[in-house]
């Protein structure tokens, strides 16, 4: 885990977890004070870009390996699984599995991931798309558990 890194052993993977969820419900309720939601939003959609930002993507990435290595990132997260279908005007992206509203553990989920992953996602289609400004990534639909993105006209 993550936490491992920076605090010492003898916190469980239950206990971490909760310790990170805590800190990151005080980080969302701080910007949620200061913030309008246009600007939280934004801050989202950025974090997204700088997770996507840890995975490295080759220049000549396909949506295969693309697939595989946010698949990858995603199964470390434990925020579920990605696949795209692709149709003449773009492609759908079907991410399942993600983390729902547990007790005593970060109760957000459903406001922040979507854009977070919004994020991430457009920045792995920038990489192989290129910087068309007409083409751009939006949230179709969000449901518990699931989100679809389009990246497109």
């Amino acid at each position: 885990m993550f936490a491992s890194k920076i605090v010492p052993n003898g916190l469980s993977p239950a206990e971490e977890e909760r310790a990170l969820a805590i800190m990151c419900q005080l980080f969302l309720e701080e910007i949620a004070a200061t913030a309008n939601a246009d600007q939280r939003r934004g801050l989202l959609v950025a974090i997204g870009r700088r997770v996507a930002g840890l995975v490295a993507m080759p220049e000549d990435a396909d949506l295969e390996i693309i697939a595989d290595r946010a698949n990858d990132l995603w199964a470390g997260l434990n925020w579920g699984s990605v696949g795209f279908e692709i149709d003449d005007e773009g492609i759908d992206v079907l991410h399942r599995g993600l983390p729902l509203k547990q007790k005593n553990q970060l109760q957000d989920w459903e406001e922040i991931l979507p854009p977070v992953l919004e994020g991430a996602y457009g920045q792995w289609f920038a990489q192989i798309g290129g910087e068309n400004s007409n083409l751009h990534t939006r949230i179709t639909r969000s449901a518990p558990g699931e989100i679809e993105l389009r990246y497109g006209l």
